[in-house]
Protein backbone atom coordinates (compact mmCIF):
# COMPACT_ATOMS: atom_id res chain seq x y z
CA UNK A 1 0.00 0.00 0.00
CA UNK A 2 1.11 3.28 -0.90
CA UNK A 3 2.96 5.84 2.26
CA UNK A 4 3.62 9.25 2.00
CA UNK A 5 0.06 10.41 3.59
CA UNK A 6 1.76 14.08 4.35
CA UNK A 7 -0.03 15.62 1.60
CA UNK A 8 -3.46 14.32 1.88
CA UNK A 9 -3.48 15.24 5.31
CA UNK A 10 -2.49 18.69 4.25
CA UNK A 11 -5.87 18.71 2.78
CA UNK A 12 -7.67 18.21 5.61
CA UNK A 13 -11.27 17.07 6.37
CA UNK A 14 -12.95 18.67 3.47
CA UNK A 15 -9.81 18.07 1.58
CA UNK A 16 -10.42 14.40 1.78
CA UNK A 17 -13.87 14.84 0.97
CA UNK A 18 -13.25 16.42 -2.18
CA UNK A 19 -10.99 13.87 -3.05
CA UNK A 20 -13.53 10.82 -2.42
CA UNK A 21 -15.92 12.62 -4.45
CA UNK A 22 -13.20 12.75 -7.58
CA UNK A 23 -12.12 9.14 -6.99
CA UNK A 24 -15.88 7.91 -7.22
CA UNK A 25 -16.45 9.83 -10.25
CA UNK A 26 -13.31 8.26 -11.78
CA UNK A 27 -15.90 5.09 -12.58
CA UNK A 28 -19.40 7.13 -13.10
CA UNK A 29 -16.75 9.19 -15.89
CA UNK A 30 -16.31 5.67 -18.19
CA UNK A 31 -19.70 4.69 -17.50
CA UNK A 32 -22.04 8.25 -17.22
CA UNK A 33 -25.24 5.84 -18.37
CA UNK A 34 -24.99 3.88 -15.33
CA UNK A 35 -26.45 7.38 -13.95
CA UNK A 36 -30.17 6.49 -15.68
CA UNK A 37 -30.26 3.89 -13.00
CA UNK A 38 -30.76 6.59 -10.23
CA UNK A 39 -33.47 8.29 -12.48
CA UNK A 40 -34.96 4.65 -13.54
CA UNK A 41 -35.10 4.17 -9.32
CA UNK A 42 -37.18 7.18 -9.14
CA UNK A 43 -39.31 6.61 -11.66
CA UNK A 44 -40.15 3.65 -10.29
CA UNK A 45 -40.51 4.90 -7.10
CA UNK A 46 -43.10 7.26 -7.88
CA UNK A 47 -44.79 4.47 -9.46
CA UNK A 48 -45.00 2.58 -6.12
CA UNK A 49 -46.33 5.61 -4.27
CA UNK A 50 -48.89 6.15 -6.80
CA UNK A 51 -50.19 2.26 -6.50
CA UNK A 52 -50.69 3.23 -2.83
CA UNK A 53 -52.41 6.07 -3.66
CA UNK A 54 -54.77 4.07 -6.23
CA UNK A 55 -55.12 1.51 -3.07
CA UNK A 56 -56.42 4.41 -0.37
CA UNK A 57 -58.72 5.68 -3.21
CA UNK A 58 -60.25 2.51 -4.50
CA UNK A 59 -60.27 1.12 -0.40
CA UNK A 60 -62.01 4.48 0.44
CA UNK A 61 -64.70 4.73 -2.22
CA UNK A 62 -65.35 1.08 -1.62
CA UNK A 63 -65.60 2.14 1.79
CA UNK A 64 -68.83 5.01 1.11
CA UNK A 65 -70.35 3.28 -0.99
CA UNK A 66 -74.02 3.57 -0.31
CA UNK A 67 -73.25 6.54 1.66
CA UNK A 68 -73.40 10.24 0.98
CA UNK A 69 -69.61 11.13 0.61
CA UNK A 70 -67.33 9.32 -2.12
CA UNK A 71 -64.09 8.48 -0.47
CA UNK A 72 -64.33 7.38 3.08
CA UNK A 73 -61.02 5.67 3.96
CA UNK A 74 -60.54 3.84 7.37
CA UNK A 75 -57.41 4.08 9.39
CA UNK A 76 -56.93 0.23 8.58
CA UNK A 77 -56.67 1.23 4.38
CA UNK A 78 -54.48 4.30 4.56
CA UNK A 79 -52.25 2.02 7.16
CA UNK A 80 -52.17 -0.74 4.02
CA UNK A 81 -51.92 1.54 1.15
CA UNK A 82 -49.04 3.95 2.97
CA UNK A 83 -47.21 0.85 3.57
CA UNK A 84 -47.94 -0.91 0.12
CA UNK A 85 -46.26 2.80 -1.66
CA UNK A 86 -43.64 2.85 0.74
CA UNK A 87 -42.72 -0.62 0.38
CA UNK A 88 -42.99 -0.20 -3.43
CA UNK A 89 -40.23 2.73 -3.59
CA UNK A 90 -38.30 1.27 -1.16
CA UNK A 91 -38.09 -1.45 -3.37
CA UNK A 92 -37.35 0.90 -6.07
CA UNK A 93 -34.83 2.04 -4.50
CA UNK A 94 -32.71 -0.83 -2.87
CA UNK A 95 -32.73 -2.84 -6.86
CA UNK A 96 -31.88 0.44 -8.80
CA UNK A 97 -28.77 1.51 -6.39
CA UNK A 98 -27.89 -2.37 -6.34
CA UNK A 99 -27.69 -2.20 -10.02
CA UNK A 100 -25.82 0.46 -9.81
CA UNK A 101 -23.25 -1.28 -7.35
CA UNK A 102 -22.98 -4.53 -9.42
CA UNK A 103 -22.05 -2.15 -12.43
CA UNK A 104 -19.44 -0.14 -10.65
CA UNK A 105 -17.76 -3.73 -9.31
CA UNK A 106 -18.42 -4.94 -13.09
CA UNK A 107 -16.09 -1.67 -14.29
CA UNK A 108 -13.98 -2.15 -10.97
CA UNK A 109 -12.78 -5.75 -11.68
CA UNK A 110 -12.34 -4.67 -15.54
CA UNK A 111 -15.49 -4.69 -17.18
CA UNK A 112 -17.40 -2.86 -19.24
CA UNK A 113 -21.04 -2.84 -18.01
CA UNK A 114 -24.19 -1.12 -19.46
CA UNK A 115 -27.07 0.08 -17.92
CA UNK A 116 -28.82 -3.72 -19.62
CA UNK A 117 -26.08 -5.60 -17.70
CA UNK A 118 -26.16 -4.06 -14.11
CA UNK A 119 -30.12 -4.20 -13.94
CA UNK A 120 -29.67 -7.87 -15.01
CA UNK A 121 -27.05 -8.46 -12.26
CA UNK A 122 -29.64 -7.09 -9.81
CA UNK A 123 -31.84 -9.15 -10.94
CA UNK A 124 -30.04 -12.20 -10.44
CA UNK A 125 -30.47 -10.81 -6.61
CA UNK A 126 -34.27 -9.71 -6.62
CA UNK A 127 -34.89 -11.76 -4.27
CA UNK A 128 -31.89 -10.84 -1.80
CA UNK A 129 -32.47 -7.28 -2.82
CA UNK A 130 -36.53 -7.00 -1.47
CA UNK A 131 -35.80 -8.56 1.61
CA UNK A 132 -33.34 -5.95 2.45
CA UNK A 133 -35.93 -3.63 1.34
CA UNK A 134 -38.12 -4.84 3.35
CA UNK A 135 -36.15 -4.68 6.41
CA UNK A 136 -34.77 -1.12 5.40
CA UNK A 137 -38.44 0.17 5.28
CA UNK A 138 -39.70 -1.64 8.23
CA UNK A 139 -36.80 0.10 10.17
CA UNK A 140 -37.27 3.71 8.43
CA UNK A 141 -41.06 3.28 9.93
CA UNK A 142 -40.87 2.48 13.18
CA UNK A 143 -38.39 5.83 13.51
CA UNK A 144 -41.05 7.76 11.99
CA UNK A 145 -43.35 6.17 14.61
CA UNK A 146 -41.12 6.78 17.79
CA UNK A 147 -40.26 10.00 16.18
CA UNK A 148 -44.19 10.92 15.67
CA UNK A 149 -44.91 9.91 19.56
CA UNK A 150 -42.21 11.46 20.95
CA UNK A 151 -40.47 15.22 21.67
CA UNK A 152 -37.05 16.01 21.63
CA UNK A 153 -35.86 12.77 22.85
CA UNK A 154 -37.34 10.62 20.71
CA UNK A 155 -36.22 12.97 18.30
CA UNK A 156 -32.37 12.54 18.94
CA UNK A 157 -32.70 8.59 19.39
CA UNK A 158 -33.89 8.32 15.90
CA UNK A 159 -31.41 10.35 14.90
CA UNK A 160 -28.61 8.57 16.69
CA UNK A 161 -30.19 5.32 15.36
CA UNK A 162 -30.45 6.33 11.93
CA UNK A 163 -27.35 7.86 11.80
CA UNK A 164 -25.74 4.30 13.17
CA UNK A 165 -27.96 2.55 10.90
CA UNK A 166 -26.49 4.43 8.05
CA UNK A 167 -22.79 3.56 9.10
CA UNK A 168 -23.41 0.03 9.73
CA UNK A 169 -24.93 -1.34 6.78
CA UNK A 170 -23.08 1.03 4.35
CA UNK A 171 -22.30 -2.26 2.41
CA UNK A 172 -24.55 -4.54 2.56
CA UNK A 173 -25.64 -3.87 -0.96
CA UNK A 174 -22.47 -4.81 -2.12
CA UNK A 175 -21.96 -7.92 -0.13
CA UNK A 176 -25.14 -9.07 -1.31
CA UNK A 177 -24.30 -8.14 -5.27
CA UNK A 178 -21.10 -10.34 -4.46
CA UNK A 179 -21.69 -12.66 -1.87
CA UNK A 180 -25.36 -13.42 -2.32
CA UNK A 181 -25.74 -13.68 1.48
CA UNK A 182 -29.21 -12.71 2.88
CA UNK A 183 -30.15 -9.94 3.97
CA UNK A 184 -29.29 -10.24 7.87
CA UNK A 185 -26.08 -12.11 6.74
CA UNK A 186 -25.05 -9.33 4.37
CA UNK A 187 -25.59 -6.48 7.43
CA UNK A 188 -23.76 -8.66 10.14
CA UNK A 189 -21.03 -8.99 6.94
CA UNK A 190 -21.37 -4.96 6.43
CA UNK A 191 -20.27 -4.60 10.40
CA UNK A 192 -17.59 -6.76 10.53
CA UNK A 193 -15.74 -4.96 7.06
CA UNK A 194 -16.63 -2.00 8.56
CA UNK A 195 -14.94 -3.05 12.30
CA UNK A 196 -12.08 -4.13 10.18
CA UNK A 197 -10.94 -2.21 7.69
CA UNK A 198 -13.12 1.54 8.67
CA UNK A 199 -12.61 1.72 12.30
CA UNK A 200 -15.60 4.18 13.46
CA UNK A 201 -14.89 6.91 11.61
CA UNK A 202 -16.55 7.21 8.40
CA UNK A 203 -15.53 10.43 6.89
CA UNK A 204 -16.34 9.70 3.62
CA UNK A 205 -19.69 9.13 3.83
CA UNK A 206 -19.91 12.90 5.16
CA UNK A 207 -17.61 14.00 2.70
CA UNK A 208 -20.16 13.21 0.23
CA UNK A 209 -22.92 14.89 1.35
CA UNK A 210 -21.47 17.97 2.39
CA UNK A 211 -19.76 18.34 -1.16
CA UNK A 212 -23.97 17.45 -2.59
CA UNK A 213 -24.61 20.30 0.17
CA UNK A 214 -22.44 22.76 -1.54
CA UNK A 215 -23.21 21.49 -4.89
CA UNK A 216 -27.03 22.07 -3.96
CA UNK A 217 -26.48 25.75 -2.97
CA UNK A 218 -26.34 27.18 -6.54
CA UNK A 219 -29.59 26.21 -6.94
CA UNK A 220 -31.31 26.53 -4.04
CA UNK A 221 -29.87 30.10 -4.34
CA UNK A 222 -30.60 31.09 -7.96
CA UNK A 223 -34.01 29.33 -7.80
CA UNK A 224 -34.92 30.97 -4.52
CA UNK A 225 -33.34 34.24 -5.78
CA UNK A 226 -36.12 34.17 -8.86
CA UNK A 227 -38.65 32.82 -7.00
CA UNK A 228 -38.85 35.81 -4.63
CA UNK A 229 -38.40 38.80 -7.33
CA UNK A 230 -41.42 37.21 -8.61
CA UNK A 231 -43.02 37.19 -5.52
CA UNK A 232 -42.38 40.70 -4.45
CA UNK A 233 -43.12 41.44 -8.30
CA UNK A 234 -46.39 39.84 -8.87
CA UNK A 235 -45.31 37.97 -11.64
CA UNK A 236 -46.65 34.28 -11.15
CA UNK A 237 -44.94 32.87 -14.31
CA UNK A 238 -41.23 33.99 -12.69
CA UNK A 239 -42.26 32.33 -9.86
CA UNK A 240 -42.83 29.24 -11.69
CA UNK A 241 -39.78 29.65 -13.16
CA UNK A 242 -37.66 29.99 -9.90
CA UNK A 243 -39.48 26.69 -8.53
CA UNK A 244 -38.80 24.71 -11.75
CA UNK A 245 -34.80 25.13 -11.83
CA UNK A 246 -35.24 24.90 -7.97
CA UNK A 247 -36.54 21.39 -7.97
CA UNK A 248 -34.40 20.66 -10.98
CA UNK A 249 -31.17 21.46 -9.81
CA UNK A 250 -31.78 20.09 -6.23
CA UNK A 251 -33.02 16.91 -7.92
CA UNK A 252 -30.34 16.56 -10.27
CA UNK A 253 -27.84 16.84 -7.57
CA UNK A 254 -29.87 14.10 -5.59
CA UNK A 255 -29.26 11.77 -8.34
CA UNK A 256 -26.14 12.26 -9.36
CA UNK A 257 -23.83 12.21 -5.24
CA UNK A 258 -26.78 9.57 -4.81
CA UNK A 259 -24.90 7.64 -7.54
CA UNK A 260 -21.59 8.15 -6.38
CA UNK A 261 -22.95 6.99 -3.01
CA UNK A 262 -23.43 3.47 -4.61
CA UNK A 263 -20.16 3.74 -6.71
CA UNK A 264 -18.29 4.45 -3.27
CA UNK A 265 -19.26 1.75 -1.37
CA UNK A 266 -18.31 -0.93 -4.79
CA UNK A 267 -14.82 0.74 -4.13
CA UNK A 268 -14.80 0.38 -0.91
CA UNK A 269 -16.32 -2.89 -0.62
CA UNK A 270 -12.72 -4.23 -2.85
CA UNK A 271 -10.85 -2.30 -0.85
CA UNK A 272 -11.98 -3.92 2.46
CA UNK A 273 -12.23 -7.57 1.34
CA UNK A 274 -8.29 -6.95 0.12
CA UNK A 275 -8.79 -6.37 -3.83
CA UNK A 276 -6.87 -3.72 -5.53
CA UNK A 277 -8.05 -0.70 -6.67
CA UNK A 278 -8.89 -0.33 -10.27
CA UNK A 279 -7.41 2.12 -12.16
CA UNK A 280 -8.66 5.75 -11.60
CA UNK A 281 -8.87 5.21 -8.17
CA UNK A 282 -6.63 6.68 -5.82
CA UNK A 283 -6.23 4.01 -2.57
CA UNK A 284 -4.35 6.88 -0.29
CA UNK A 285 -7.22 9.26 -0.48
CA UNK A 286 -9.74 6.40 0.32
CA UNK A 287 -7.38 4.90 3.04
CA UNK A 288 -6.42 8.19 4.20
CA UNK A 289 -10.31 9.70 4.41
CA UNK A 290 -11.52 6.36 6.76
CA UNK A 291 -8.37 6.75 9.14
CA UNK A 292 -8.95 3.19 9.36
CA UNK A 293 -7.21 1.45 12.78
CA UNK A 294 -4.30 -0.57 12.26
CA UNK A 295 -4.62 -3.93 10.74
CA UNK A 296 -2.41 -7.15 10.45
CA UNK A 297 -0.96 -7.54 7.79
CA UNK A 298 -2.20 -4.41 6.36
CA UNK A 299 -0.71 -1.08 7.54
CA UNK A 300 2.76 0.47 7.59
CA UNK A 301 3.81 -1.36 4.57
Amino acid sequence: MSNGYSGLRSLGRWGRSKQLAKTSWGVLKQDPELLWLTVLGLVFAIVGLLIGGLIALIGGMAAASGTEGWWEPNGGVLFIAGFVGILLAGISNVFFHGALVHGALDRLSGGDPTVKSAIAGARGRFGLLVGWAIISVIFAMIMQAIRDRGGFIAGLFTWLAEAAWAVISFLVLPVIIVERKGPFASLKRSMQLLKETWGENLIGQVGIGLVGFVAALPGILVGGLIIWVGSAASIIPLVWLGVVLLVLWVLGVSLFFSALKSVYQAVLYRYATGNEVAEGFETLAIEEAFISKPKRGRRNR
